[in-house]
């Protein structure tokens, strides 16, 4: 089973970002095109770095979920309290894929 490739759940930009940037340009009023483009390249400049490491976290932990579920698209996207871990310090650069989730889905693949 193969994810759709415009799965937004493997999109960083759908995952996190676009959503992101929206919800922060509908908090200014703007009453032309040219105050839109405006609105949306402060907000994107503007955007914190650490939320970008938060969305592609959840980008690598849905590809894990993804994995378990050997392409199946019937996870959940999970939730590793990104906030709670970056004030203690212990937020991860990356996510880890247990060993045997791989050897597994080779095998499947296989």
């Amino acid at each position: 089973m193969c994810q759709p490739p415009n799965s937004p759940d493997l999109n960083v930009l759908d995952l996190g970002l676009f959503r992101a940037l929206q919800s922060l340009r509908y908090k200014q009023a703007v009453k032309t095109i040219d105050d839109l483009i405006h609105a949306v390249e402060e907000t994107f400049e503007n955007y914190p770095v650490a939320q970008l490491n938060h969305i592609f976290l959840t980008l690598q932990l849905c590809m894990r979920e993804i994995i378990k579920v050997k392409g199946d698209n019937s996870y959940k996207i999970p939730h590793i309290r990104k906030n709670a871990l970056e004030e203690e310090n212990k937020l991860p650069e990356q996510i880890d894929c247990d060993s045997d989730i791989v050897n597994e889905t080779i095998k499947y693949l296989n």
